[in-house]
């Protein structure tokens, strides 16, 4: 199934289904939604489907790829969303995420325990151990990222711990680019360790 943005705008959504079954038919299987996730949806899901992988681009060009043990497709009154969820019975069973620049080039990667989707924001906002690593060895751990298609920033509003090469930092409240080469974290909690050369 595609799903595609209204007239002017760039963005364009494809889903696939690795399992059989991804059309609305596929609703009777059940399962668990983790609490807080329920809350989120006002009315029930339109769709849902397991074993997806979510494609996004732009312009032609691929900006996202999300894969997940469980979708379910919202259309509320205030908002288009989707949310994508791990396997709640297995540990290893995460939502993955992989983030590519403007040329299509992967500039970092992700992992969390659940995703939303906002359609009309173009806005991403993962929940639960969320981990991101950059090809440049950078690494970022929260518990909440939202991640900003339009502006192409990863906005952390609450504890964050960042690696780089050459220091740790613990603190609140980070913006950076999708690469993680430039950040910024309003209030510095932990110590800040510089790594130093054995040679």
């Amino acid at each position: 199934m595609k799903w595609c943005h209204g007239s002017g705008t760039p963005l364009g959504v494809i889903v696939t289904g690795l399992a059989l079954g991804t059309t609305a038919a596929a609703c009777s299987r059940t399962a668990e939604v983790p609490t807080g996730q329920v809350e989120q949806a006002q009315r029930p899901a339109l769709q849902e489907s397991w074993d997806i992988v979510l494609n996004v681009s732009e312009a032609g060009v691929s900006r996202i790829r999300l894969t997940a043990w469980h979708m379910e497709r919202y259309d509320d009154p205030d908002s288009v969303f989707t949310l994508f969820e791990s396997n709640p019975d297995s540990a290893n069973d995460r939502v993955e995420a992989t983030f590519y620049d403007s040329t299509g080039v992967e500039n970092a990667s992700m992992t969390a325990e659940s995703v939303r989707f906002d359609e009309e924001g173009e806005l991403l906002v993962a929940r639960g151990d969320v981990h991101v690593s950059a090809p440049s060895g950078r690494m970022l751990e929260a518990e909440v990222l939202h991640w900003d298609q339009p502006g192409r920033r990863i906005i952390v509003p609450g504890f964050v711990y960042l690696e780089t090469e050459g220091e740790e930092i613990r603190g609140y409240d980070l913006e950076a680019d999708e690469d993680l080469d430039n950040y910024v974290i309003r209030r510095i909690t932990g110590t800040v360790v510089v790594k130093e050369d054995s040679e």
